[in-house]
């Protein structure tokens, strides 16, 4: 009886030790996770920004090609 008990009691102390272990694991990965999601939502607003610079670039492409074509109609004449 006394070597069961002193079994369990190693493979209590065992299992505490992994739990220990996974415990900081867990930690670990929690902490990597937060800095993903923030990389993550930084990616998202810096992707948001080169859309507005997009169109802002393509909108004032446009607005140059109709001055350069009122330009040119102004020389013509």
């Amino acid at each position: 009886m006394q070597d069961k008990i002193a079994q369990l009691e190693v493979l209590v102390a065992q299992a505490t030790q992994k739990l220990s272990g996974l415990e900081g694991e867990n930690s670990t990965l929690k902490n990597r996770l937060r800095t993903v999601e923030a990389h993550l939502e930084r990616l998202r607003e810096i992707e948001d920004e080169a859309k507005i610079l997009r169109d802002w670039k393509r909108d004032t492409l446009a607005q140059l090609k109709r001055l350069q074509s009122k330009i040119e109609k102004e020389i013509k004449n």
